[in-house]
């Protein structure tokens, strides 16, 4: 029986990132699209909650696809109990690589908020570490795919095949990063501990008119990493493939208490 997947982002229902995905899945699942309707990197988690947000209906590649004009999160609060439940969420891919906690991340933020909805058991987080000038980039659903195949879609192909048949080695979540340059290697990794990476520290800061911006950075260099660890195995051109959990319940500590109920 075909895998029934919803198919997410932060890039927009029709980026490109989407397009690889169902592309690389083929006849291997059922896909539903349920997105941003535009670019919508780094905004974490944010909802709509003041204003509420709009949504219409699509066709993408074949594949049916709902938008929302909001974030990622948003999405997710559409999708919960107005679709039947799905066997896996798919976010991205993600034009950038997603490593760390990454909390600014809309791509990891949809992921997460749909598994804590319910919508699916389990989620994969997809991320492509391409240059700085495609994180932020319109996407056009006429692009062609031609220049992609066979990598990451023949890749991507064969990992997703991997990975269902694994049901995600028994995590809840795994947020997997291809390399920029084509490879059939992957690696399970352990996540990265410093999030200081694709921005440039300390913040800059304009103490005349009070606003301060983000200058990007470049994620470290390998020499700084063990070849376990995600950005190890990016610098080595391997795909990087991190397991999480599906929420921060540290449940070894719950368990270790003896006495719950604390009289103060």
């Amino acid at each position: 029986m075909k895998k029934r997947i919803l198919l997410t982002g932060d890039d927009g229902y029709q980026s490109i990132g989407t397009r690889l995905v169902i592309r690389a899945l083929g006849d291997l699942a059922d896909i539903t699209i349920a997105a941003t309707k535009s670019q919508m990197s780094g905004v974490g988690g944010h909802v709509s909650l003041k204003t509420g947000a709009s949504w219409g209906e699509d066709v993408v590649d074949g594949v049916k696809a709902l938008w929302v004009d909001g974030y990622p999160a948003d999405v997710m609060e559409f999708v919960a109990g107005n679709y039947p439940p799905f066997d896996y969420i798919i976010s991205g891919m993600n034009l950038g690589a997603n490593i760390g906690q990454g909390i600014p991340s809309g791509t990891i933020s949809a992921a997460v908020h749909g598994v804590a909805l319910h919508i699916a058991p389990k989620a994969i987080i997809l991320s492509w570490h391409v240059g700085q000038e495609h994180y932020l980039r319109p996407h056009d659903v006429n692009e062609s795919l031609d220049g992609y195949d066979p990598y990451p879609i023949k890749t991507l192909s064969s990992l997703l095949n991997r990975i269902f048949s694994l049901d995600v080695w028994g995590a809840a979540i795994v947020n997997v990063n291809f390399p920029e340059k084509a490879t059939m290697h992957a690696r399970i990794t352990k996540p990265l501990d410093n999030v200081q990476t694709f921005y440039n520290y300390p913040i800059e800061k304009d103490g005349k008119s009070h606003r301060f911006t983000y200058s990007v950075g470049t994620i470290p260099s390998s020499r700084d990493h063990e070849a376990s660890e995600e950005v190890g195995a990016l610098m080595e051109n391997v795909i990087s493939i991190t397991p999480w959990r599906k929420n921060m319940f540290f449940d070894e500590v719950y368990n270790a208490v003896e006495t719950k109920d604390i009289h103060l």
